[in-house]
């Protein structure tokens, strides 16, 4: 590997651990065609900005994005200034501005730092983008603080990681934080050997904001008195980070051996594992399916939940948390970001050009706003849910309408009902189950061949010769997941 600067000497002794880091980093950026640089003007990210502007290999990849939070009155004097410093060192440059929504349950802090990434991995996606931001050791020892007092467990006291994905509704990206373990005085040392122009921010002095607070208060008191307290509590992060890859290992080890689904978490299938393993393994599903991390009051409404399922005959329950609901039905869990709403495609499903091989698989897939029918084999490890349709329909399916259930449907109420609690269909689903629909009215309801009632099998018999001889059906498969997906689940 070449040297990561045309000219090492550049740098002085003192500000190696820089070299090392911008090699580490290089290593890391292999393969990624765009590397976007968080840039606010500031010292950490002026100082991140420069080092990687340094090295050959990087140079032709970067790209500085300044997002404007719009919470101070220079902010569009420091975007100009960011612009420049970019110009000045080469580096393509871009700018925008945060359309901020209500901030009552989260507060600004929170909002800001979602919005601002949404915003900085806009159009990037895993392949070949990565984000790079200019953290310090000193924001992981604040970052320590903060979790701890708000008594996080082993994934809070872990901070910030090194290298995570970051998946917004506009974008992904691989985030990196290359600086982590570099001290903050380092960062002043190396803007003054270079004679660096940074922005100072006014709202890092008010101590209205949390993080603050620990920077100018705490933080101070605790060096007073133990000099080397910021990397020693960063160390305490790299500690807890172990500990819980450690615990994300066996959750992993625990679901992948039972083969576990993604659509809801099932305690009945845990029910061999004490709370404190079944407490893990939802820590972990919850954050890898949808990166939400449970807070203590949420983990006892659920255990309190699973003791009242032993006694209740309503065995629905519901939590609402901040960033949607949480449900449960009959020791499952299941998560939603919105409740299911009624929904209808039509003329989306692409039709079937030769439907006259009943031994043929057709499964219905869905992508974004576009249903098709493709004919494949089942996987064995799915679920699948069927729709029994009449052969001489398929000629026409293009003129279906896919849709959820509704009150006006012809079905045998009582032998969907039995259907739902057979297959353990929750409450919330039954209102929003997929039916196909033809000439306005519901000829299969998935899943229940028998539901329909004897008037509305008669439009499956008109062209099928009679009572003796009903016509022949071709199946239409739907995988558990995609029907999630047609149903509106967040997957």
């Amino acid at each position: 590997m070449p040297p990561v600067l045309a000219n090492e000497s550049c740098v002085p002794e003192s500000l190696e651990c820089f070299i090392g880091a911008l090699e580490t980093f290089t290593r890391q950026s292999f393969g990624f065609t765009r590397i976007t640089i968080a840039y606010s003007g500031g010292l950490d990210s002026t100082v991140l900005l420069h080092l990687l502007s340094l090295s050959p290999q990087l140079k032709e990849r970067l790209f500085a994005r300044y997002v404007d939070h719009g919470l101070q009155k220079k902010s569009s004097d420091w975007a100009e200034h960011c612009k420049v410093v970019s110009a000045s060192l080469g580096i393509p440059f871009q700018s925008s501005k945060l359309q901020w929504t209500s901030v009552k349950r989260q507060g600004v802090e929170a909002v800001a730092r979602k919005l601002r990434y949404q915003a900085l991995v806009e159009g990037r996606c895993f392949e070949t983008d990565l984000l790079v931001t200019g953290h310090h050791q000193r924001d992981q020892a604040e970052t320590v603080l903060l979790n701890l007092v708000r008594g996080s467990g082993v994934s809070g006291l872990s901070a910030m990681p090194s290298i995570k994905k970051i998946v917004t509704p506009k974008g992904e990206a691989t985030h990196i934080r290359p600086l982590l373990h570099i001290p903050y005085s380092a960062f002043q040392n190396y803007a003054r050997h270079f004679k660096l122009i940074w922005i100072e921010d006014p709202s890092n002095q008010e101590t209205r904001y949390r993080r603050n607070i620990m920077r100018q208060k705490v933080l101070p008191v605790l060096t007073s008195t133990w000099p080397d307290v910021e990397k020693t509590l960063a160390r305490t992060a790299e500690h807890m980070s172990e500990a819980r890859a450690l615990l994300d290992r066996m959750a992993k080890n625990t679901l992948d051996k039972l083969s576990f689904s993604r659509l809801y978490f099932d305690f009945e299938m845990l029910s061999n594992l004490d709370w404190l393993e079944q407490k893990n393994c939802l820590r972990y599903w919850f954050f890898n399916v949808f990166q939400i991390v449970l807070s203590t009051k949420h983990y006892d409404w659920i255990k309190g939940v699973l003791t009242q399922n032993n006694q209740s005959q309503n065995r629905a329950f519901s939590y609402q948390m901040k960033q949607g609901g949480v449900y449960f039905y009959q020791y499952r869990l299941y998560y939603l970001k919105q409740p299911l709403r009624p929904y209808r495609f039509h003329g989306l499903v692409k039709a079937i050009s030769d439907c006259q091989d009943t031994l043929q698989s057709w499964v219905l897939e869905r992508e974004g706003e576009q249903l098709s029918l493709v004919s494949s084999s089942l996987i064995e490890s799915n679920v699948y849910y069927e729709w029994k349709v009449a052969t001489h329909l398929m000629e026409r399916f293009s003129e279906f309408v896919i849709q959820s259930l509704s009150a006006e449907d012809v079905v045998n109420r009582k032998k969907l009902k039995a259907f739902f609690q057979k297959n353990k269909i929750p409450v919330w689903e039954r209102k929003v189950w997929p039916v196909l629909v033809f000439d306005g009215v519901a000829v299969s309801v998935l899943g229940c061949a028998s539901c329909l009632k004897p008037n509305v099998e008669q439009l499956f018999k008109s062209r099928g010769g009679g009572e003796k001889n009903p016509p022949p059906t071709v199946s239409i498969f739907i995988s558990q997941i995609e029907c999630y997906k047609l149903m509106g689940y967040p997957y």
